[in-house]
């Protein structure tokens, strides 16, 4: 697929409210939806292991205070 008239700046990512998939794309002109988009909820998944599995990370978003700490599950 060629996009000839977008930039990296341009690309945003975010989760559909309906199917709670992430998606990586750009949005069309009133940007409120995506012209072109990819599903990538698995990228995204693994990228949030990779980073946060055994680390605790707190930070404040929108004048809330978060925490993200994954945990590897042993089988059962």
């Amino acid at each position: 697929m060629s996009l000839p008239n977008y930039k990296i700046k341009d690309l945003h990512l975010s989760k559909s409210p309906i199917s709670d998939r992430v998606y990586a794309g750009f949005l069309s002109a009133d940007k409120k939806s995506f012209n072109k988009k990819k599903d990538v909820t698995a990228e995204f998944m693994k990228v949030l292991v990779d980073k946060q599995c055994g680390y605790i990370e707190t930070f404040n978003l929108n004048g809330k205070k978060y925490k993200i700490e994954v945990i590897e599950v042993e089988e059962e």
